[in-house]
């Protein structure tokens, strides 16, 4: 049971790096949940919020979605990217045709590649 969605709590999103939480947004919570529902297994966020030194240190994107709290990585191979524009994603990165990031930013969809 999550404190957020049936399968979701906010201590998923936590910055690895010192604890703190932006978010997460609402509608990636809902995203996650439908994915998670539609492969019926549990889903590990690998990295939800990241504060801005830790989302430097990993080396993500200078606007990274993750800095605001509307995106999470999961496992490669949970969903493909026609299944995460399904269940609501706008932002789906892919790594060998499989996403691994997946978030809810205003806008058009956008799709790239690790």
């Amino acid at each position: 049971m999550g404190d957020l969605s049936r399968n979701f709590s906010r201590s998923e999103f936590k910055c690895r790096h010192c604890g703190l939480l932006v978010g997460p947004h609402p509608g990636l919570v809902v995203v996650l949940q439908r994915i998670r529902d539609r492969v019926a297994r549990p889903i590990t966020i690998r990295s939800g919020y990241r504060c801005p030194t830790h989302n430097v240190a990993v080396g993500g994107a200078k606007y990274s979605r993750h800095v605001v709290g509307d995106a999470a990585d999961i496992d490669q191979g949970i969903v493909d990217l026609s299944g995460a524009y399904a269940a609501g994603a706008v932002g789906v990165g892919t790594k060998n045709g499989w996403a691994t990031h997946v978030d809810t930013r205003p806008g058009p969809r956008r799709h790239w590649t690790y």
